[in-house]
């Protein structure tokens, strides 16, 4: 999961209800860039033009492609797609969401479903029929519970076990010495003490 891609749940945010099949949803996803950004030091150089930014820093055509295919074969519609701001956007009905997901256990606000990067990710693993691992912090329950969150409504029982969850503390007890003070120096990452 990218780092600050979580959305929280709004205060007073709840479900008005089910969905009807054939209701439409649709879903901008934000690719990876092609390479990070610079880091920025006190002025550049030159400016960046928009054509270098997009053929330098946007979504590769590759990525592209993979997202498509993906999607596609969830049976959703590609509505759009930006390389250069690394945006595309998708459509469907939402019995294509529900033959993955109970609707109605999913979280919302305004309307709107949240944590919509584990959804589509669960989605990416029904569609490729391959497993899933969501790496994360467990200083950050909040992701944990995001997870689980996604996790309960997920129907299909054999994509519910493809699908996994593992925190990189729990990790980096398997890392080799260098990795772990990696962690342990970079991210205040420890493996978790044996009892």
């Amino acid at each position: 999961m990218l780092p600050g891609s979580v959305r929280q749940v709004r205060p007073g945010a709840k479900v008005l209800g089910a969905a009807g099949a054939d209701e439409w949803i649709e879903i901008t996803l934000k690719l990876r860039r092609k390479q990070p950004l610079p880091e920025p030091s006190s002025r550049p150089g030159k400016v960046l033009s928009r054509a270098d930014l997009e053929a330098n820093y946007g979504a590769s055509a590759d990525d592209v492609e993979k997202v498509r295919t993906v999607l596609t074969g969830l049976g959703l519609s590609i509505l759009s797609e930006d390389p250069g701001s690394r945006s595309m956007k998708a459509g469907g009905t939402a019995d294509i969401v529900e033959e993955v997901f109970d609707i109605t256990l999913l979280p919302r606000s305004a309307g709107r479903f949240i944590s919509y990067q584990l959804i589509r990710n669960v989605l990416a693993a029904h569609a490729g029929d391959f497993d899933f691992c969501v790496m994360l912090d467990a200083r950050r329950p909040d992701l944990l519970e995001a997870w689980h969150t996604i996790m309960r409504a997920v129907k299909p029982t054999d994509l519910r076990t493809r699908c996994k969850v593992l925190t990189w503390q729990e990790l980096s007890g398997e890392l080799s010495p260098g990795l772990r003070q990696f962690l342990r120096v970079k991210y205040g990452i420890f493996a978790p003490a044996l009892p």
